[in-house]
């Protein structure tokens, strides 16, 4: 899903005044959630503005490689009959689990890119 509607806002007429807010903690509370504007970073960094997409929202890098990755690396697993994407997951999972700096890291990150989505007004 998260492909049509990047491809949707791509070819829109006029692109990025045409997005619409699907947030519902930003409708609940008029606060932006941490990934709001991903969507928007994403078509940014499509069109070649990779720092426009990372003032937009630091996530739409993230969002990008995972969506250009993790299709083609599933594809691999099933054509060779492997699971490896499944166990890379489950490394980095126990990883992150198992160092307190690490999770406390990911969670500082969140926070300060919530705050910094807040402060611009998203």
């Amino acid at each position: 899903m998260s492909y049509g509607w990047v491809g949707y806002q791509l070819t829109a007429a006029g692109s990025l005044p045409y997005f619409t807010n699907f947030c519902l903690f930003k409708k609940v509370t008029t606060l932006p959630c941490p990934a709001c504007g991903t969507t928007r970073g994403i078509v940014h960094i499509a069109e070649g503005r990779v720092q426009a997409g990372l003032y937009t929202n630091p996530f739409s890098l993230l969002a990008v490689v995972i969506m250009l990755v993790v299709p083609v690396w599933l594809v691999y697993d099933f054509i060779t009959r492997k699971s490896s994407f499944y166990k890379t997951y489950q490394q980095i999972e126990t990883f992150i689990k198992s160092k307190r700096w690490v999770y406390l890291s990911l969670i500082a990150f969140v926070l300060s890119n919530w705050v910094w989505n807040i402060t611009k007004e998203l």
